[in-house]
């Protein structure tokens, strides 16, 4: 599966007739298996017709998020910004992150030498700047996401 880039993809539009090209394309991109054919068709067809304004294109950009949320990296999600409802992307949801630091789930240190010898889980990478990455086991540790 390809890599997903966290922060926007659509900004400063809640208009259908940006937001199906912006999201189908994007779909088509991260969907290497191909696994949402009807609703790229149904994309199409709605781009080709021009006829953004009906109750089926909302459809689809509910079904577009929903199938691009699949696609979102662990402890992550697709939809809009909290603080910006124009503003649609993948953003990682800090608070289930914190759940899973505190249930045990999940390691969070300072920096991956902190990592226990032995450990073989997912990290959490917070550094003196606030800075938050993702790491998990793949022989060596592999970056998943990183804000900062």
């Amino acid at each position: 599966m390809k890599k997903v880039e966290l922060g926007t993809v659509s900004h400063g539009t809640m208009r259908n007739e940006d937001l199906i090209p912006a999201f189908s394309e994007l779909l088509w991109k991260l969907d290497e298996k191909k696994q949402y054919p009807d609703l790229i068709a149904d994309c199409i067809d709605i781009e080709a017709s021009g006829d953004y304004e009906t109750e089926n294109a909302g459809d689809i950009i509910v079904e577009l998020i929903d199938a691009l949320d699949y696609f979102a990296p662990e402890y992550c999600y697709f939809s809009a910004n909290e603080g910006d409802g124009s503003d649609y992307g993948f953003w990682v949801d800090m608070e289930i992150v914190e759940w899973n630091i505190d249930d045990g789930k999940l390691l969070k240190v300072s920096d991956l030498s902190n990592v226990p010898s032995g450990y073989n889980g997912s990290v959490i990478v917070v550094n003196d700047h606030g800075n938050v990455t993702l790491y998990e086991p793949v022989i060596e540790y592999r970056e998943v996401w990183a804000i900062v």
